[in-house]
């Protein structure tokens, strides 16, 4: 409401009267056109999510082709375990045999000193081997572990989350028992030389 007049009276006056009201309305309207910019943005996620899922595969691929190496080279290392165990016993009873030989025997040929030394040779090598074999073996168990990440819960260390987060350092719990872990195929050895 508006008035215009040479006085403050009178101009209160029409103002009251509402002699000179005006109005007027305005309309604003948006359409966008094409609307470029959100679905740039939306096929940038979806090619992002697509990119994401993608890696995510190739991980789980690289993951369970390394976990399928180490059960072969687990089951490996056993054979070799097994073969070099045989080939320890081998040369145990080719040396019993020669040590029998040679309380029977009166004289020692220098051609029977050398066969000896050479069985005893063949058994340090073949004990060597089997103890490589048994690191080996281990080994494979501790990579095996270590690629599906359960050598943690293997010796049982537990990380409290909240007191890394508060900066209050690793906590590590230790394991309960004190003995060492022995592998399967060591264990059976030992119970088979006692037998």
């Amino acid at each position: 409401i508006q008035d215009l007049a040479a006085h403050a009276d009178s101009a209160n006056r029409d103002m009251l009267d509402a002699d000179y009201a005006s109005y007027s309305i305005g309309l604003i309207m948006e359409y966008p056109i094409g609307n470029r910019g959100a679905l740039a943005s939306l096929r940038q996620s979806k090619f992002q999510r697509t990119k994401a899922i993608v890696t995510m595969q190739n991980t789980a691929d690289q993951i369970a082709v390394s976990i399928q190496e180490r059960i072969r080279q687990i089951g490996s290392s056993h054979d070799q375990i097994v073969a070099q165990h045989a080939a320890v016993k081998a040369s145990e009873a080719q040396l019993s045999a020669i040590e029998v030989t040679e309380k029977v025997r009166a004289r020692l040929t220098p051609e029977f000193l050398q066969l000896k030394l050479q069985v005893q040779q063949t058994l340090a090598s073949s004990q060597q081997a089997e103890l490589q074999a048994m690191v080996d073996y281990n080994n494979a168990l501790a990579d095996l572990a270590r690629i599906t990440g359960t050598i943690l819960d293997q010796h049982r260390v537990e990380i409290s989350m909240s007191q890394v987060v508060n900066g209050q350092g690793t906590p590590v719990t230790p394991p309960t028992t004190t003995s060492a872990p022995t592998s399967a195929p060591a264990a059976d050895m030992q119970r088979s030389d006692s037998e």
